[in-house]
């Protein structure tokens, strides 16, 4: 008996425990939304999500709506055709790209003028030095035999023809010998040697005879005369041919050629501008690669490296000038044959040639 009230009374307990439990949770529940109310907004709370993140809807207004078959193919189209003519260019870029040493390109068919031989030959540097073959006359054959070999500088320009044919002596001077020097040399010494050794010889014909003067007749005076005349002749044509720049050696033409660059390009005296390094190291450079594409001196690493090491310097100096003033520098590019893109950017020496054997 006493069993069954026990659990009867459990019983009683646990259903009113179950009523507190159900109306504590109701009343939560018509509460919650006053609770949600009272909060604050997320965006106040949270930090804004990022870029990457946003939805592709917002940053693309087209994905939304989908796109079609023939648009995503005429896009990839333009991306294939864009790729084609990048890849184009740069091929077009590559092969006309300027020899970073002689600053063209050689055999260069698409810039004609601005990127190829013709550049170099029509610059005012190309036409003031001469080249040894042009002073001698002569060019040694793959034999090694000597040719003779005509050009129009060979013959000297018409200056030179006529200063030689007025002021006497040969067609160009050796030893860094000036237009000064050679009037003083053909005209000026010649004329007092024949003054002196004539007064002397007339001192010498009245000293033997005993009288003051008037021992020599006028004929006498002048045969005497013409004798001394044809002597001087002879001395100013052995001289003439001594000093003719025909018996220079390599060295002696280097001499000539830098002379008249910096008579060129600084006026005979400004030794030190930009212009006239510039001009001297294109100058020495072509000298180098010519002497470097031979194949007696196609090992020669010293001349080679010397060579890379006077391009960069010559890259430099130009890019100075470029950075002062870009008026002198476009000029002086057009003076001494050079494309901009030789000397601008990235500059890769090319190693030795491969010898193609046939």
């Amino acid at each position: 008996m006493a069993s069954l009230l026990l659990a009867s009374t459990a019983r009683t307990a646990a259903a009113s425990s179950s009523r507190r439990l159900v109306a504590s949770s109701s009343s939560a529940l018509e509460s919650l939304p006053l609770l949600l109310s009272a909060l604050p907004p997320l965006s106040n709370i949270l930090p804004p999500l990022p870029s990457s993140s946003r939805s592709i809807s917002s940053r693309n207004p087209n994905f939304s709506k989908g796109l079609t078959k023939v648009q995503r193919k005429r896009g990839q189209m333009k991306k294939r055709l864009n790729l084609e003519k990048h890849a184009l260019l740069e091929r077009v870029r590559e092969e006309t790209k300027p020899d970073p040493v002689l600053g063209y390109r050689p055999g260069n068919t698409r810039e004609v003028g601005t990127n190829n031989e013709d550049l170099w030959e029509n610059c005012e540097l190309k036409k003031i030095i001469i080249s040894n073959q042009d002073v001698w006359g002569l060019r040694e054959d793959s034999r090694g035999n000597l040719q003779p070999v005509e050009s129009e500088l060979t013959k000297g320009t018409e200056e030179e023809r006529a200063v030689a044919a007025s002021q006497g002596g040969p067609l160009r001077l050796n030893f860094n010998l000036s237009d000064e020097d050679r009037k003083l040399l053909f005209q000026d010494l010649p004329d007092v040697n024949t003054k002196d050794r004539l007064t002397v010889s007339m001192a010498f014909s009245d000293a033997g005879s005993g009288t003051h003067a008037g021992s020599m007749v006028a004929d006498e005076i002048n045969q005497h005369l013409e004798g001394i005349e044809r002597q001087e002749g002879h001395s100013v044509d052995k001289l003439s041919r001594m000093l003719d720049l025909r018996n220079a050696s390599s060295k002696g033409i280097d001499v000539y050629n830098k002379r008249r660059i910096v008579e060129q390009f600084g006026q005979g005296i400004h030794t030190g501008t930009v212009e006239t390094q510039v001009a001297i190291m294109t100058y020495r450079l072509h000298r180098l690669h010519e002497l470097l594409s031979t194949p007696t001196f196609r090992k020669d690493e010293a001349s080679r490296r010397s060579m890379a090491i006077l391009t960069h310097k010559r890259a430099k100096l130009l890019k100075y000038l470029k950075k002062n003033d870009t008026d002198r520098y476009v000029s002086l590019l057009s003076r001494v044959g050079i494309n901009r893109r030789a000397v601008e950017g990235e500059i890769v020496v090319p190693g030795r040639p491969k010898l193609i054997t046939l």
